[in-house]
């Protein structure tokens, strides 16, 4: 997988910088980035029974009563993870690199055996364990994770500080190894506020000219800060997991961007 990974990236990046965004939909395209074998700040998930919350439920938020989890982590950072009353959880969880992508999970009679509270407990764990392999700078802007069934798309609410997940599409992106990549794009959103208009990022785009994927240029309001922060934590975390061609070319795209994250002080902390 990563060595497929590396061949997708050195032809997505051959060729000379120009106009054209130099990738398409990077949480897609760079697994591996983040992997299950990096280490995980999590230190513990407290169930805490059910209570009354609003809950982002079919694309609205609404009173509900729902699941209660507190996940706490390295630093004192702890995170709500809230679960729709509604959930159920898919039929297993297999570690990532043991999955062809885009295929189904296997079924496992081990999992068949667990209590409906186990097997939450289990997919609550993994949704905090990923977050745990978060930089703690986008760690703490979570203030609470939400939990729901079916594949509705990964997003984020930065007012409330909230990432709002879906366990088949956890389970279509694990499959791709792209779980945690999707993570890091979504707790990049709680960043638009505070970053997305000042005058160091407009003058950044400005210069730079361009943008670092097709979806930042498509939507350069709203996605281009979330898909920049994936392209900055590749290249200050971990430049090892990318060609040297990668580095080079998110060098040459976003440098006045990098710049303003470098100033902000977000690539600094490890996980």
């Amino acid at each position: 997988m990563r060595i497929l990974s590396a061949v997708v990236m050195l032809v997505l990046a051959s060729g000379s910088v120009g106009a054209e965004p130099p990738f398409r939909d990077l949480p897609w395209i760079w697994p591996h980035i983040l992997t299950s074998d990096d280490p995980s700040a999590l230190r513990e998930v407290v169930p805490n029974g059910k209570g009354k919350r609003r809950f982002w439920e079919s694309w609205r938020w609404q009173e509900m009563n729902v699941w209660l989890f507190t996940a706490r982590y390295r630093g004192g950072v702890e995170i709500e993870i809230q679960v729709s009353p509604e959930w159920r959880r898919r039929r297993v969880r297999a570690a990532q690199r043991e999955w062809e992508p885009g295929s189904p999970p296997w079924e496992s009679p081990e999992y068949d055996e667990r209590t409906e509270k186990e097997r939450m407990l289990t997919e609550v764990g993994y949704v905090a364990d990923v977050l745990g392999r978060l930089p703690a700078p986008y760690r703490r802007r979570i203030e609470v994770a939400t939990l729901d069934s079916g594949y509705e798309v990964a997003s984020a609410n930065r007012e409330r500080k909230t990432v709002h997940f879906y366990s088949r599409f956890n389970d279509r992106m694990e499959s791709f190894g792209s779980a945690e990549e999707y993570y890091l794009h979504e707790a990049g959103h709680l960043f638009d506020d505070e970053y997305l208009n000042t005058d160091c990022w407009r003058n950044a785009q400005r210069s730079d000219g361009e943008f670092i994927s097709e979806y930042a240029a498509a939507v350069p309001d709203r996605e281009d800060l979330a898909e920049t922060f994936i392209a900055y934590f590749a290249l200050r975390y971990h430049p090892d997991r990318m060609p040297p061609g990668v580095r080079r070319t998110i060098r040459e795209t976003i440098p006045a961007r990098i710049k303003c994250l470098d100033g902000w002080g977000l690539g600094a902390e490890r996980p």
